[in-house]
């Protein structure tokens, strides 16, 4: 079994998304024991109480110190309470998605107690404005920002993988939909570069039919990564336009990677058998990829990622390596 060399790799890129870590949380949010009864304790809510930015997609979640199988949310807004795999996350899922900008009640029913949180959602969601012309701007993503809601345990392998920016152009907007150009920054800090010497994506027919909220699901999809180009087997997209057009909030991705080409991207990653060794240790299992090609595959996905907007105009590449201005 190889000792990892990308462990070190990882932290000399720095950050990459967090995930949820609910003693972490505890003592930095200072919501420790919002209620303690007889049985268990609430120990953390997200959003926080009097938060006034909660994305107006998220779900709204209870954390417990103990599971309980009765706990229900009370509020005035439709949806659906569930009990995530642990037992202790009691979760409830708007039926639509909140309102930007407006307050919210919510009271956590659960063994003769009744903690309450208040929060405000943020203004992301707000339609965007008359006379904001979206085409050819262009944004700037670092992938490894937010926080990992599947396979937090191997997010220093993805951090190794994405150390570039995505950068991408709002080329064509329909009514339904919009088509945009993906490119790469030239390097791990630089977000306003284009590499040059990387091929350019074009990714058309995202939906936007619940716009300024865009999403879009791709098989084999190809982005530029550690040394060259990363395949996947499925990418995930999702998020929210401001407003006033300048960014992109509550970006979220959901990714299916090739172990295969994992470890043909980065060999000092060790060979497929050992990067699934390695991930199922950190509670990442590697299952039959989607469409059966590639065997075997992992699941990454992240949200809260933030697209920032950039003075970039992109050139689309068609081949890697033999654009003009490539060295």
């Amino acid at each position: 079994m190889r000792n990892f060399y990308w462990m070190s790799v990882g932290i000399l890129i720095g950050c990459g998304p967090k995930a949820p870590d609910a003693e972490a949380f505890e003592s930095d949010s200072g919501q420790a024991d919002i209620h303690v009864s007889d049985c268990e304790t609430v120990l953390i809510t997200d959003p926080e109480n009097n938060a006034t930015d909660h994305y107006y997609r998220d779900p709204i979640r209870f954390f417990l110190s103990e599971p309980d199988p009765n706990a229900q949310v009370i509020t005035d807004v439709q949806g659906v309470t569930s009990v995530e795999a642990d037992g202790r996350t009691i979760v409830f899922t708007p039926s639509q998605p909140l309102a930007p900008s407006t307050d919210y009640r919510f009271t956590l029913d659960y063994c003769f107690a009744e903690p309450e949180i208040t929060f405000s959602t943020s203004a992301l969601g707000t339609p965007i404005g008359e006379g904001v012309d979206l085409e050819n701007r262009v944004f700037s993503i670092d992938l490894t920002s937010g926080k990992y809601t599947v396979g937090e345990g191997v997010g220093d392998l993805i951090n190794v993988l994405f150390t570039r920016r995505l950068l991408f152009s709002l080329e064509t907007i329909n009514v339904d939909s919009l088509d945009v150009l993906t490119a790469i920054a030239e390097n791990t800090c630089a977000d306003s570069v284009q590499d040059l010497c990387a091929r350019t994506v074009n990714v058309d027919d995202i939906d936007i039919r619940e716009s300024p909220f865009f999403t879009k699901d791709i098989l084999n999809f190809s982005f530029g990564s550690h040394s060259g180009e990363l395949r996947f087997a499925r990418f995930a997209v999702s998020g929210t336009i401001t407003q006033d057009g300048d960014s992109i909030g509550g970006l979220a991705f959901e990714a299916t990677l090739s172990v295969d080409e994992i470890s043909q991207s980065i060999p000092a990653l060790g060979t497929p058998d050992e990067i699934c060794t390695y991930t199922a240790n950190l509670g990442v299992a590697c299952a039959e990829c989607p469409d059966g090609g590639w065997s075997p595959c992992i699941v990454v996905a992240a949200e809260h990622i933030e697209g920032t907007l950039v003075d970039l105009d992109l050139v689309e590449v068609e081949e890697a390596g033999l654009a003009e201005g490539c060295e």
